[in-house]
């Protein structure tokens, strides 16, 4: 039976098809929304998506209410197998039993990850404030069932002069004022939401998904594949992470800590949020306002600081990382205190402190900057190897592998000076 790890026959080599997406778009637009022989279909995005290929798609048709283009997001682990062969060209090699399991898991897990994002879009249509939380709108989706095992998308709005500024690009502290802004309505809008709401993106665990990394041989492969960015400047303190190996991980802590910071109410987490997934529209020469937020597939309930982790790590360059984080933090706080009392009215109690915010930060540093290792490493290294076949010339090839390489550095600095810090307790 065909996996959504294997190529199909479909859109961009996906087991959708256009007859699949014109039943929908029919449902939803009427008769006149068809698809037809003068419809444009472009991927877009291609590299980035890790459990998706994108599409931008251009429909011939004039009539009101119909988008003039949209991008059509369907659910593919096939980018799985190439970025498995980069891990092993940069030395990050998985024993093979460990490697097949944890494919078979993201395609399975895949599934489950798109279904929750569609319901994610369904409750911030509700919440009804895009200017915000800077959420794409969605025209339409299919998710996965009992009966549709390969045919789940999502078909939303296309954002003109869009960049992604990946992880080898450094962006302005400042500049991620907007994103906080929305994580901090996000959150604020998730206290009060509704059981059945909660229980649509419930299903998502850490140690569910990421047992089969928590092993010594496993680590060390990651953190070779880091030290490859620029070995005579990472060498020393990756070897030194890997020695550590295991105990450099606690993958319980999502579950548990909240209840340790004293923080009595979880809230609504993104799961992925870094910068692949935030879309900036270019303002000027070298300047850039972030423009959309995307790929809500691993959103859950937990800790507020979780997303600001990621955030920090991978758009800051290092040294901003550390001059900045804790000012960011207050920023973020800020602007949690402005929705909260604005919804609650003064009414109910704040569900934590800003102390206990930047202590959640210090706690979830040393995990998230686990999950984000194989972003430094072969996902980069795969996205530098795009970048070169689009003749990038050598200067700027140097330029992103110095970023590279200070982040990776001022973040194993960070994974050592936690480790220190948290492994008594």
């Amino acid at each position: 039976m065909p996996t959504l790890l294997e190529k199909g026959e479909g859109l961009a080599e996906t087991h959708v098809f256009l007859e699949d997406i014109q039943q929908v778009l029919s449902r939803k637009f009427g008769a006149n929304a068809k698809l037809d022989g003068s419809t444009k279909y472009t991927v877009i995005g291609d590299g980035n998506g890790f459990l998706s290929k994108v599409l931008l798609i251009e429909p011939n048709w004039n009539e009101e209410g119909l988008p003039k283009k949209f991008v059509l997001k369907i659910a593919s682990a096939v980018h799985i197998a190439s970025i498995s062969e980069k891990m092993k060209e940069t030395g990050m090699v998985f024993p093979p039993e460990i490697e097949k399991k944890m494919w078979e898991k993201f395609e399975n897990e895949s599934k489950h990850f798109h279904n929750r994002e569609v319901h994610v879009y369904q409750i911030f249509e509700k919440w009804n404030i895009p200017n915000i939380l800077l959420n794409p709108k969605v025209y339409f989706s299919q998710e996965f069932d009992e009966e549709n095992t390969l045919k789940g998308f999502i078909g939303m709005e296309f954002a003109e002069n869009a960049e992604i500024r990946h992880i080898y690009c450094n962006v302005e502290p400042e500049s991620l004022y907007p994103v906080l802004k929305s994580i901090a309505n996000f959150q604020v809008k998730s206290l009060t939401i509704s059981e059945s709401d909660r229980e649509s993106i419930s299903g998502f665990n850490y140690k569910e998904m990421m047992k089969e990394t928590q092993n010594d041989e496993t680590l060390k492969g990651m953190f070779l594949g880091v030290k490859n960015i620029d070995e005579k400047r990472l060498a020393e303190k990756c070897e030194k992470l890997a020695e550590i190996g295991s105990a450099l991980l606690d993958l319980e802590l999502p579950e548990h800590l909240n209840e340790i910071e004293g923080i009595k109410q979880d809230v609504m987490v993104h799961g992925d949020l870094w910068a692949a997934n935030i879309i900036w529209r270019k303002t000027g020469e070298n300047e850039y306002e972030v423009n959309k937020l995307l790929d809500y597939q691993l959103v859950h309930f937990g800790n507020p600081a979780e997303d600001l982790v990621r955030l920090f790590l991978s758009t800051l360059s290092g040294k901003d990382f550390n001059e900045n984080w804790e000012k960011l933090v207050e920023k973020f706080y800020e602007y949690f205190l402005e929705a909260f009392n604005s919804e609650n009215h003064g009414t109910s109690e704040i569900p934590f402190s800003l102390k206990q915010l930047k202590s959640s930060f210090d706690r979830f540093f040393l995990l998230a900057a686990f999950f984000m290792l194989p972003m430094f490493g072969p996902i980069a290294q795969t996205k530098l190897a795009k970048v070169g076949n689009d003749d990038i010339n050598e200067d700027e090839r140097l330029k992103i592998k110095e970023i590279l390489a200070e982040k990776s550095d001022v973040l194993l600095d960070n994974m050592i000076k936690h480790y220190e810090m948290y492994k008594t307790i």
